[in-house]
């Protein structure tokens, strides 16, 4: 069977894609839920995906730029233009150019950042768990990990 003889009409083919497609309405839905935690963070000088990286740095004290970058499944350039901006304001410390793997590193500026926004972002995570559902809460995250490691 060609690749034609599959093809429906048009009309078919973009009613399909708009009642199956899954990427649309997730990117939608990761758009909505990113700017919820952003206006929660406005004036700290740091967005949730900077929030996400601190909280990254800071718990599992990764070894590599790159290494972050895997553990996030962030986009190089995406990663390199976040942390060149908490470079910059002093949140992390680069690891040392000597070759070999060395931690990132929060400051105690990054640390004081996090201790400051956290109450906000709590209050937001609470605001969209209850959206959510309490009873569906663990089921999403399920399902989501379920997708991201397929």
């Amino acid at each position: 069977m060609t690749d034609e003889a599959k093809t429906p009409d048009d009309r078919t083919m973009l009613d399909e894609i708009t009642s199956r497609c899954l990427a649309a309405p997730t990117l939608r839905t990761a758009r909505v839920i990113g700017r919820s935690y952003d206006r929660a963070l406005a004036g700290s000088g740091i967005t949730i995906t900077q929030f996400t990286l601190l909280v990254t740095i800071a718990k599992y004290r990764p070894t590599s730029i790159a290494q972050l970058g895997e553990w996030l499944d962030i986009e190089a350039s995406t990663l390199s233009r976040n942390l060149a901006k908490l470079r910059k304001s002093g949140h992390v410390e680069p690891p040392g150019s000597e070759g070999r793997a060395q931690e990132l590193v929060l400051t105690d500026k990054g640390l004081s950042t996090l201790r400051e926004v956290y109450p906000r972002w709590l209050d937001t995570q609470q605001d969209l768990e209850a959206r959510l559902g309490p009873q569906n809460v663990a089921g999403v995250r399920s399902r989501l990990t379920d997708l991201r490691t397929a």
